[in-house]
């Protein structure tokens, strides 16, 4: 938790600060790139990390032989990259983009050395290290691109950031890593492991397109502060959804891995992680839908006014994303591959054919089209988690219910607060924020209070068991 919040707060600070300083088009023109160089990453990584957790035993030759698996992969990405980017450049009509892609092809290579010592650390559920990893990583990088674009830069802060991040992270992971490779290649190890990992590949091929096809449009069709625009937005709806999924993924997938074959002790697990999740992240995203307005003003200011709506539809979006992925992990770990194509072939050509079809609507064609198709697919995936784990659809859902109902009144009572405000506050932004986010809080708590739902107590209990001291108020009762 330590480590993700850390990594967090930190590129959701820097990315304030660098909105500021560079404006929507710089991040335009890299959104453009990285719409391609995440392809390449993906098929850096084939899949082989996931796979490697999965199996119960690994042996010494399986990770020398990733090793430099991912290695030659990443040299040849470096190359092919490199040489593509003539094309993308005249692909967006951008001459800029010619070097940015340039400069990025290279960081293929930093990104292979550590692929295998990061999947060491998390299959032995090793966090700390990975903590200080990312922490060190983003925090510094970031402070490199702020000093960049002070510098006045623009969009090579950006580059700068992206290119000393890998560095930064790969060194760390070497030197806490006691593992080094072996001048081993054993095809029959590499050969064991590509049916789990050909899935994954795919899967992920097929989802970094679903999830970036509307960038490529927005970019080639709407241009590069468009694309600035919508890809800031959703990046701020990101925070408060990896703060609390990727704590859990990071750690469930592993561990539940490891007692797959229990599916009564796995799905039960999952339900009170469904709810604690959804008990801290619904009150989050409504309360970012209702207070978008002086969220944007106040942070980026008036040159950023364009992202308030489409913040609003990523916030709903954000609680759909919440399910999804927790939903997929599970299925993950259970390794049940039938479902996993399942999951694939619905939820990617559909996001892809959704994208082409809503851009002919401009950029909220795309926003409308992408909320609808979540809401559809959790409704999927939930019935697929739950056949997965042999428990009802209703059982997963359930313990999410009080969370949303609680966020729905606490969101409904803040906007009516906000309302009648008179118009002479609400000349700054700053003003909404610091009446909006305490009266959402003190709702948001009063509610628990008196239904106590299971997410909270949960809450409660591990606070308490971390040493805090937790009110009174929002303990159970003794006969509960």
């Amino acid at each position: 938790a330590i480590g993700q919040v850390g990594t967090e707060a930190s590129k959701f600070l820097i990315g304030i600060l660098l909105a500021r300083l560079l404006g929507p088009d710089a991040f335009g023109l890299i959104g453009m790139v990285l719409v391609f160089t995440g392809l390449a990453n993906i098929v850096l990584e084939f899949g082989f990390a996931e796979a490697l957790i999965q199996r119960t035993e690994v042996k010494e030759d399986d990770w020398s032989t990733i090793f430099w698996v991912n290695l030659s992969v990443g040299l040849f990405l470096s190359v092919i990259i490199g040489a593509a980017a003539p094309i993308i450049s005249t692909f967006y009509e951008e001459p800029e983009l010619l070097s940015i892609t340039l400069a990025l092809s290279g960081i293929f290579i930093l990104q292979s050395l550590a692929v295998v010592q990061r999947t060491q650390f998390t299959k032995n559920l090793e966090f700390k290290k990975l903590a200080r990893v990312d922490i060190a990583g983003f925090t510094g990088s970031g402070i490199l691109a702020l000093a960049s674009a002070l510098a006045g830069l623009g969009v090579w802060s950006l580059i700068i950031q992206h290119l000393s991040r890998s560095l930064i992270m790969t060194s760390m992971l070497w030197i806490q890593s006691k593992w080094r490779p072996s001048f081993v290649f054993d095809y029959n190890s590499l050969k064991s492991y590509l049916t789990f990992s050909i899935y994954m590949f795919f899967n992920r091929v097929l989802g970094h397109i679903s999830m970036n096809i509307d960038s490529l449009l927005i970019g080639k069709v709407l241009g590069k502060e468009t694309l600035g625009l919508y890809n800031r937005a959703f990046f701020f709806m990101l925070f408060p959804v990896n703060s609390f999924t990727n704590v859990i993924t990071k750690v469930l997938f592993p561990s539940m891995s490891s007692i797959q074959n229990e599916k009564e002790r796995v799905g039960e697990i999952f339900k009170k992680i469904i709810g604690l999740i959804s008990y801290c992240i619904y009150p989050v995203m409504i309360g970012l839908f209702v207070l978008a307005e002086p969220f944007v003003l106040f942070l980026f200011g008036e040159e950023w006014s364009v992202m308030i709506p489409y913040l609003k539809v990523f916030a709903i979006i954000g609680m759909a994303a919440t399910l999804s992925r927790l939903t997929t992990t599970a299925v993950l770990a259970m390794g049940d591959k039938k479902l996993l194509m399942k999951m694939m072939l619905l939820e990617k050509p559909i996001v892809i054919v959704a994208s082409f079809v809503g851009i002919y609507w401009g950029i909220w064609g795309l926003l409308i089209g992408k909320m609808l198709i979540s809401v559809l697919i959790i409704y999927y995936k939930i019935i697929w988690a739950a056949q997965s784990l042999h428990a009802s659809p209703v059982e997963l859902v359930k313990p999410t219910l009080i969370p949303l109902a609680f966020s729905v009144i606490m969101g409904a009572f803040v906007s009516g607060i906000i309302w009648i405000l008179p118009s002479t506050l609400m000349q700054s932004p700053l003003i909404p924020l610091l009446i909006g986010v305490p009266a959402g809080a003190v709702i948001y708590l009063a509610l628990s209070s008196i239904v106590k739902p299971a997410p909270m107590l949960q809450l409660v209990r591990l606070a308490e068991s971390g040493g805090v001291k937790v009110p009174s108020f929002l303990k159970s009762t003794p006969n509960s």
